[in-house]
């Protein structure tokens, strides 16, 4: 199934509860168009720490820091705690490795990797 075809399916499940035939093709086409706006507008999915916009903590994610030479640099791991300076205590895998990393500037999380048995499908 294609993208397009993927947005008509759902755009026919949110239009099934209207009462009229001209409010279901309205809320198909409203559907359709707030989902191909949606694809030709995609959000970033880094975020701000100047913002206030910080991770929670066990989550693995992804930062943009400065270095001292005042480069970016990126550091992937699992966020433990974040300090009242702002550094973030982080972890290479679940107990080891920990890593302060300072003036990190924005974050993304790390998305769940499927599972063996989905990844076949």
């Amino acid at each position: 199934m294609d993208r397009e075809e993927k947005i008509i399916q759902e755009a026919a499940k949110y239009a099934s509860d209207a009462l009229t035939l001209e409010e279901k093709e309205a809320a198909t086409e409203g559907f359709f168009q707030g989902a191909t706006w949606a694809d030709s507008h995609p959000q970033s999915h880094w975020h701000s720490v100047a913002d206030g916009d910080l991770p929670k903590t066990g989550i693995w994610i992804m930062v943009m820091y400065k270095t001292i030479d005042d480069e970016f640099n990126f550091y992937v791991g699992k966020l433990d705690e974040i300090t009242k300076n702002g550094n973030f205590i982080m972890y290479d895998n679940d107990t080891t490795c920990m890593s302060y990393i300072g003036r990190v500037k924005y974050w993304m999380e790390i998305p769940q990797l499927p599972k063996e048995s989905e990844a076949t499908k």
